[in-house]
């Protein structure tokens, strides 16, 4: 009893540390933005920075009178590099954990309405205006980045032309100077300098880069993996690094023997890989081997079959934890609104204000369509959903995602329209427009009953849309049929049917 006692206190005392801990993940964004008055602004985040798949920390919701104060949650502590799209612009900033931001945003400028769900288009990078720089860690990066890209420009022709290593030298000690008079304290800046010194030497013909990642990869306490030169110099020294493993290693026989063995695996690589001296830290070489998969794969010189096997064991294998997390998070993209995959969650507002999620729907096939209520192709799409949805009433829910960026806007446009369709706003979810790859409008999915992506994309309403749903509807009642009958399990609409 005295043990429990004891032992009870002793987790009474540590909660105030471990509520400490928690808080202290949280960042304060707070601010007025008259021209972004009732606008949802979502901040992001990268999962990482090879997939570069975003996910959504916060909203800034704006008030009519342009104020917004929200708390956004970094997950751990540290420094992340986050980001929100403001139309035109994609402002950043440098989040750090604990701290609050007075935030200035730039005046609104829209995007181009050709532009809006164009894939190539590329918004203005611009840095979100800090009124109370809580620890000088975005000053100092964004000082340190300008004269570092002067310096850089002024001088990579001779770097290149030259493979002028002195130089390259000099330059560092030049680095060194400048990161000194900025004294910042934060390690995330210290560590930023680092792998932007590392790209001096990193120009097209250097070529030495078994000497960049023995002196500014394996030499250093740890790897920074949410740190953006970090990734920018290996991809700059490492392109395609898997396929083309054996310029980059003194250890070539041994990684390319590992490669076509019938058990090679990805534990069996990197240490095959780290049998040289220059790749003998293990997280530099598993970052390096996890970013040549995910190239390889998308260039199509490895087959999936083999980075499936890799990816699989990147995280099943004794790899370090970021591993195991980037390699989920390429084979979520690779699988990403596949047939047969769960279809991404919502929860969004329809025209009432009232929440409808994705979830709620499930039992149903769900007929998702992307539209814009002033897109003449989705306008025109309208009136045949309406015809859909009287006539499939009791096996379909359609619904409209509508992604005008002015809730208010589209309700108004929406009051005297009498669909009996279900339309739903995006503006308090942003991230379905990426998480659903809408790159044109109208865009359309079929979701089955079990929330499980049916049709990727799936044709408009007005193409041939009734006989793919009815191969479908065959399909999953084929697919019902072979499951196994669970006890007391409720009789469905297919049951009756057989």
């Amino acid at each position: 009893m005295k043990h429990i006692i004891i032992s009870i206190l002793a987790i009474i005392t540590l909660l105030p540390a471990l509520n400490a801990q928690i808080a202290d993940a949280n960042v304060r964004l707070h601010g007025r933005a008259l021209q972004y008055a009732g606008f949802h602004i979502e901040v992001f985040v990268y999962k990482d920075f090879i997939t570069k798949d975003k996910v959504a920390i916060g909203v800034l919701d704006v008030d009519d009178n342009g104020n917004f104060d929200c708390i956004v949650d970094l997950q751990q502590n540290g420094v992340k590099y986050a980001f929100m799209d403001l139309g035109a612009y994609k402002a950043y900033i440098y989040l750090e954990s604990g701290k609050d931001y007075h935030l200035v945003l730039p005046p609104f400028k829209p995007r181009p309405d050709a532009d809006r769900f164009n894939p190539f288009y590329q918004q203005e990078p611009i840095e979100a205006g800090i009124v109370n720089e809580p620890s000088r860690l975005n000053i100092a990066i964004r000082e340190f980045d300008g004269w570092w890209q002067n310096q850089y420009a002024s001088n990579i022709a001779r770097l290149a032309r030259y493979n002028d290593r002195k130089l390259a030298d000099k330059l560092v000690q030049r680095c060194d100077s400048m990161a000194s008079t900025l004294n910042c304290k934060v390690q995330f800046f210290k560590d930023y300098v680092h792998y932007r010194k590392a790209q001096l030497y990193a120009t097209p013909r250097m070529g030495n880069v078994r000497g960049i990642i023995s002196k500014f990869y394996s030499q250093n306490k740890k790897s920074v993996v949410d740190m953006p030169p970090y990734w920018q110099t290996l991809q700059m020294i490492c392109p395609n690094f898997l396929t083309s493993i054996g310029i980059y290693t003194n250890a070539k026989d041994k990684c390319r023997a590992e490669l076509r063995s019938p058990n090679a695996s990805f534990s069996s690589i990197c240490a095959a890989l780290q049998t040289d001296t220059a790749y003998a830290k293990r997280a530099v070489s598993e970052n390096l081997l996890i970013m040549g998969i995910y190239d390889g794969y998308y260039s199509q010189e490895i087959s999936e079959s083999f980075v499936d096997l890799l990816l699989n064991g990147a995280i099943s294998q004794n790899t370090h934890q970021d591993t195991k997390l980037i390699a989920q998070n390429i084979i979520d993209k690779k699988n990403h609104l596949h047939p047969g995959t769960e279809a991404p969650s919502f929860t969004l507002m329809d025209m009432r204000g009232k929440e409808v999620s994705l979830s709620s729907l499930k039992g149903r096939w769900v007929y998702i369509g992307f539209l814009h209520s002033q897109n003449f192709a989705a306008v025109k799409d309208m009136a045949a959903l309406d015809a859909m949805q009287t006539k499939y009433q009791k096996d379909i829910q359609v619904v409209g995602i509508f992604t005008d960026e002015k809730s208010d806007q589209l309700a108004a446009r929406m009051k005297n329209a009498k669909h009996n369709w279900l339309p739903l706003t995006y503006v308090t979810q942003q991230s379905i427009l990426s998480e659903y790859n809408v790159v044109a409008l109208p865009t359309y999915y079929l979701i089955d009953p079990d929330g499980r992506i049916s049709l990727s994309p799936a044709p408009s309403p007005t193409e041939k849309l009734e006989q793919a749903i009815a191969n479908q509807m065959i399909s999953y009642k084929r697919e019902l049929a072979k499951r196994p009958k669970q006890r007391n399990q409720a009789k469905s609409i297919y049951d009756i049917a057989r």
